[in-house]
């Protein structure tokens, strides 16, 4: 967590943690979110994805199908990129792999409230908001 180590000390400000709360265990995470709540700090947490069947058919759809057709744009051309992603499909498999196991390791809402229970001297709010491909995670964290 270097990034949280270079805030400023005494400054008070917004941090952000996008798409990646999920690869913390959850003692790492109590302790981030202590951490950032006793330096006073406002606490956005946002996962982009909804911890549902729905959003791992769309991961496999996005990974095995779309995926391979972007692959096409992308610039420099490679030969390993072709070999890696039509020939020998590494790349789209261990995608998708990575993707349903993100949305398993999703912390639902409940459990964030569970995990902020305890950590005083903020106001937790934990919902789910829609947006076009689905639903997204979040976690807020104001100052009492």
């Amino acid at each position: 967590m270097k990034a949280i180590e270079e805030i400023p000390e005494g400054k008070k400000t917004l941090v952000t943690i996008f798409n990646m709360f999920h690869h913390l265990e959850e003692e790492d995470a109590k302790k981030l979110l202590k951490r950032l709540s006793d330096q006073g700090h406002f606490i956005l947490m946002v996962e982009p994805l909804d911890k549902s069947i729905l959003q791992i058919f769309i991961n496999i759809l996005v990974t095995l199908i779309l995926a391979p057709v972007f692959t096409l744009f992308v610039r420099p051309l490679r030969i390993s990129r072709y070999v890696f992603s039509y020939i020998i499909p590494i790349v789209p498999l261990v995608t998708c792999f990575d993707g349903i196991f993100s949305v398993l390791r999703l912390y639902s809402v409940r459990h964030l409230k569970k995990i902020t229970r305890n950590i005083t001297g903020m106001s937790w709010t934990a919902g789910k908001l829609k947006f076009t491909f689905g639903k997204t995670i979040y976690l807020l964290g104001k100052p009492e």
